[in-house]
């Protein structure tokens, strides 16, 4: 496939994050921890069928966490723009009349909570 992109590999990835402590006082430690990820466009098979290609995407996240002597509690988010990208596709067509795609995780948030001991 001379002039084809590799496979799975976008020209460019990127991934950054923060750590900041808003309050650390005897009532406990308040940090919030924004990350961002972002993945150039790729395509999933060798021969570069447009079809198949997997546009840029950016995915945004974080996590609030809260820490007081034993007891952790953290309000997080994955994919908060709940941005649709695919992370493998299939060319079914010449078989099946169909392509299988992989869709990436939608929008997650939850709370954990934690105590150690």
């Amino acid at each position: 496939m001379s002039g084809n992109k590799l496979s799975n590999a976008p020209s460019m990835s990127a991934n950054g994050g923060l750590d900041i402590t808003v309050m650390d006082a005897d009532a406990g430690k308040i940090s919030i921890h924004p990350d961002i990820s972002y993945v150039s466009s790729q395509y999933f098979e060798v021969f570069n069928v447009p079809r198949l290609k997997q546009g840029a995407y950016t995915l945004l996240g974080g996590h609030i966490d809260f820490e007081r002597g034993p007891f952790s509690a953290s309000v997080w988010g994955k994919n908060l723009t709940n941005r649709y990208y695919l992370t493998s596709r299939v060319d079914l067509v010449g078989g099946f009349g169909f392509d299988y795609n992989h869709v990436g995780a939608p929008r997650t948030y939850g709370v954990t909570v934690g105590y150690k001991f």
